[in-house]
């Protein structure tokens, strides 16, 4: 059972419009697990708004999660903190749900000042347009008549022919074979790995150096017929198994050979 306590972090003084404010939660996770912070709500209208990714920190146990938001309004705001993402040992998956906070954001007027009586300013006079310097314009014409020739002289030149690459295959390592003789954790990783590529191999897109969640968000684009559950599933089981403390489940290695098959025949 994972227990999760909130906490809202302010500004020593109380956070004004404008200011940087981080708000964090905090939650414990089993040891090995991989905690991953869902993004901040986008809204345009939101009276707080994000300022960048969350930071997530661990020790031991227990992990810190803290976004940078902005108030643009006075007053006190209910906000939603999303709910992370939990991969545990033993391709556990676990999302927690969002936690409600209030954060108080102070106003930029002074209190002696009633805000009926800011009346706005009224506007400045035009400012006055200076002369036309003929010597700037004359040197961005002739470089512009330089780059045009240039272009010609290229395009005339006509097309190099490139060599199509010659795809190969990606290398299919014995993890059966792994598995059997104790290297268990070595098996899944280079499952992960054949699965990975055999996927970028199909859809270029999807390379091996993306993020899992943006490898399935392409592969839900693209290939819409290939069972992307069962990717997502083992993909993210493999995943764990990387962190797990102990030996981890042999038939994940099993399951990843006969995905890796399938989806080279599955084109």
């Amino acid at each position: 059972m994972i227990l999760a306590v909130l906490l809202v972090l302010q500004q020593p003084a109380a956070p004004t419009v404008g200011d940087t404010v981080w708000v964090s939660r905090n939650l414990r996770a089993p040891t090995g697990s991989v905690v991953r912070a869902a993004p901040w709500p986008e809204d345009a209208a939101a009276d707080l708004q994000s300022l960048g990714p969350a930071v997530v920190s661990r020790r031991g146990d227990s992990v810190e999660i803290r976004y940078p938001l902005v108030g643009w309004t006075p007053g006190a705001h209910e906000i939603d903190i999303p709910g992370p993402t939990i991969l545990g040992p033993g391709a556990l998956v676990d999302s927690l749900p969002s936690r409600p906070a209030t954060v108080w954001i102070g106003s930029v007027l002074p209190d002696s000042i009633p805000p009926d009586s800011l009346a706005p300013q009224p506007p400045d006079a035009a400012v006055g347009g200076a002369g036309t310097a003929w010597v700037p314009i004359l040197q961005f014409t002739l470089l512009g008549l330089a780059v045009a020739a240039l272009v010609l002289v290229f395009r005339r030149r006509g097309p190099r022919e490139v060599p199509a690459p010659v795809a190969t295959a990606p290398p299919v390592p014995d993890v059966i074979r792994w598995a059997g003789a104790g290297e268990l954790r070595a098996a899944q990783g280079a499952a992960l790995s054949r699965i990975r590529a055999v996927i970028a191999a199909q859809v270029p897109a999807a390379h091996p150096g993306l993020a899992i969640d943006d490898c399935l968000a392409v592969l839900r684009g693209a290939k819409r017929d290939w069972p992307l559950l069962e990717i997502e599933g083992l993909l993210q089981a493999l995943e764990a198994e990387r962190f797990a403390p102990t030996a981890g489940d042999p038939d994940l290695v099993e399951r990843a050979d006969v995905l890796g098959a399938k989806l080279e025949r599955a084109g």
